[in-house]
């Protein structure tokens, strides 16, 4: 942030926000713990009395007010002086003051203050909504709010992960990227134009259509799309170079994207289209060249994310086997998944060959939990869930093999010579398989057995995690709140510390530097 003394404005050097008034001020009225300050004019005669004191017990202020010394004697019998102004009118009652600012630190100040350097960067990026959200008469926390929590957050585990002789933790850095002003800008034409059109009827309601389910439709029309995909890559590019800049701990590699909800989206279609791809991994836009990164990031994390969706309705499913951003070998992708979450969708079947049996793919790794006793993060009722799956697939896999068998067995009593046998039983392997080729079955063999994608990047081969079912919480409650929810749950935090820095992740106590 940056004060300007000539126009005594507050200005946000890191994301869009309207600039805030400053004044100069020293004396304050007091209402709890919540100080305001007095007028320039007010404060003059505040600091003369007192200067006067006890020569002058009060003196006047405009609008029929007055500033007054007062003796208080508190419960222990000791006096002492302070100041108070008496409003008019009957129920008006009188303002303490206070004169000077007391010492105050800000919510993450002191954890901050505590870490090394700068080292990691996250740029997250909004979903659907946020033009609402950013309202504020609305009680839904803006990604503003939600990347100030994010931050000091991550910055307390890894405190909490150091012990006190180790070296402190390098810092990182959430900033919010806000895309939606691109969209809903009131100067522009569409906007005028829905407003006219929109019923002053269930206005809440209306709102609802205005400010969040317009963006999912208009980023599916091509010259929209374009505006926010290059707004939010330029954007980043630029917040990029200004850390590069003014941080010389930070050397531009270590740098993380984060989208949630439609946001992931938008993060997946920058890179995609940064990767040189035009096919159908990446929206249909003009000037697509114009969307370059000018950093690799080295995670990309996708939460609560339509992505599976998207390429689905995209018909990308063909183009994705092996995938891999080809221009960000070392990227890890996680698509961070809540099963209460409606707009969550998997990716990893995407990856898989189309002839895949469903029945064959495993459930998403699961995010390590800090609330689970077992040391490996999962929760007792989360391992008997998934090994009610796995006796579940091996008893319908065992049913549909001897149902197999039980045909060949027929085909081979109806058959009257060795050849009809051989042939009913090559009829029966090859309805089995479904008339895939051996490399398809070798591929299928591989995935059941290893479960690895280039996409999930060297170490972390797996795309979907999910955050681990609550154990009496019906699914349909929790809905409510899963879509919104991501950025405040612990094992999500912990998750991101653990994969952004591995290096710094809680081992035996200590913080490894």
């Amino acid at each position: 942030m940056t004060v300007s003394l000539a126009t005594m404005r507050l200005e946000y050097n890191m994301w869009d926000q309207p600039a805030q008034s400053v004044c100069y001020s020293n004396w304050f009225s007091a209402s709890g713990k919540n100080l305001t300050p007095l007028s320039l004019n007010d404060c003059s005669v505040c600091e003369s009395l007192f200067t006067s004191a006890p020569t002058s017990t009060s003196a006047n202020l405009p609008n029929n007010r007055k500033v007054v010394l007062v003796n208080v004697t508190d419960g222990e019998s000791n006096s002492f002086t302070t100041m108070k102004i008496r409003q008019p009118g009957i129920f008006q009652n009188d303002l303490q003051l206070v004169r000077g600012y007391p010492e105050y630190t800000i919510d993450g100040e002191n954890q901050e203050n505590q870490l090394g350097p700068l080292e990691h960067v996250v740029f997250v990026i909004h979903g659907i909504g946020e033009a609402m959200w950013s309202k504020t008469e609305n009680s839904m926390p803006s990604l503003i709010t939600q990347a100030n929590k994010l931050r000091l957050d991550i910055h307390k585990k890894l405190l909490t992960n150091c012990s006190p002789s180790s070296p402190p933790p390098a810092r990182i850095e959430v900033l919010p990227i806000l895309w939606y002003s691109t969209i809903h800008n009131a100067s522009n034409d569409l906007m005028r134009t829905l407003n006219a059109v929109t019923l002053k009827s269930i206005p809440m309601l209306r709102s609802i259509a205005n400010d969040v389910i317009i963006d999912v439709l208009m980023y599916q029309e091509p010259v929209f799309c374009a505006t926010v995909l290059e707004f939010v890559t330029n954007k980043c590019n630029e917040l990029w170079q200004m850390l590069r800049a003014k941080n010389a701990s930070f050397d531009g590699e270590q740098v993380s994207i984060c989208g949630h909800s439609l946001g992931s989206v938008i993060a997946w279609d920058i890179l995609s289209l940064s990767d040189g791809n035009t096919n159908e991994l990446s929206p249909k836009i003009l000037n697509p060249k114009k969307i370059k990164l000018a950093f690799k990031p080295k995670c990309l994390f996708l939460m609560g994310s339509p992505v599976g969706l998207f390429l689905t309705l995209r018909n990308a499913h063909g183009a994705m086997n092996d995938f891999q951003f080809s221009s960000f070998p070392d990227l890890r992708t996680f698509n961070v998944i809540n099963f209460s979450d409606p707009v969550s969708y998997r990716v990893e079947p995407l990856l898989l060959p189309k002839t895949f049996s469903d029945s064959n793919l495993p459930p998403p790794a699961n995010v390590p939990s800090d609330n689970a006793l077992a040391s490996d993060g999962e929760h007792l009722h989360t391992k008997v869930a998934n090994l009610s799956d796995s006796v579940d697939k091996g008893v319908t896999k065992g049913i549909q093999r001897l149902s197999m068998f039980g045909s060949m067995v027929s085909a081979g009593l109806a058959a009257k010579s060795l050849e009809g046998l051989g042939a009913a039983m090559t009829k029966s392997f090859a309805d089995d398989g479904g008339g895939r080729s051996g490399k398809e079955d070798d591929k299928i063999a591989e995935a059941t057995t290893t479960f690895k994608f280039p996409l999930g990047g060297l170490g972390n081969d797996r795309v979907d995690w999910a955050l681990q079912k609550t154990a009496i919480t019906p699914a349909y409650f929790t809905s409510l709140t899963a879509h919104t929810d991501y950025f405040s749950d612990t094992d999500v935090i912990k998750f991101l510390v653990k994969n952004i820095m591995p290096r710094q992740v809680e081992q035996g106590g200590e913080c490894r530097g």
